[in-house]
């Protein structure tokens, strides 16, 4: 059975560790994937998301079937090594499966790799990081909503 759900993306701000200051801020606000913050440069839509209203200005809607984001330029080298923060809002608009949210992946295997997911029906969301097959963790945790 095929699940369909839309998961709505609000804002997504990258800051790196305190000496490097912001790397990215993608506020939506003008319905397109461009750093707001000036010092990446744009993402690409794939597909076509729609521009919705937003916590605070707009945000984009993803279909969760056949739309994403990707996030190009220097953003990509921020998360090889160094510490790293990640600050978003989401609103999912169904309970079903487990909605991936942000993905960095050099390749399809899980060398220098992290992911964030969000499972709705178990109100909860897992981080995975993995350097190698031998060095990965996965943390889980309920969200109180």
């Amino acid at each position: 059975m095929k699940y369909f759900f839309t998961i709505l993306l609000i804002g997504l701000t990258l800051p790196l560790i305190a000496q490097q200051g912001l790397i990215a801020y993608y506020s939506f606000d003008d319905c397109t994937p461009r750093d707001s913050s000036g010092v990446t440069g744009s993402g690409a839509f794939v597909g076509s998301p729609d521009c919705v209203c937003g916590v605070s200005g707009n945000a984009i809607e993803l279909n969760g079937f056949d739309q994403e984001m990707l996030m190009l330029g220097r953003i990509n080298n921020s998360f090889e090594s160094g510490d790293f923060t990640i600050s978003m809002y989401i609103k999912s608009t169904s309970a079903a499966g487990t909605q991936s949210l942000l993905n960095k992946r050099e390749s399809c295997g899980v060398d220098n790799s992290f992911g964030i997911r969000l499972n709705p029906a178990a109100n909860s969301i897992s981080v995975e990081v993995s350097e190698s097959n031998a060095q990965m963790a996965n943390v889980t945790g309920s969200l109180d909503f």
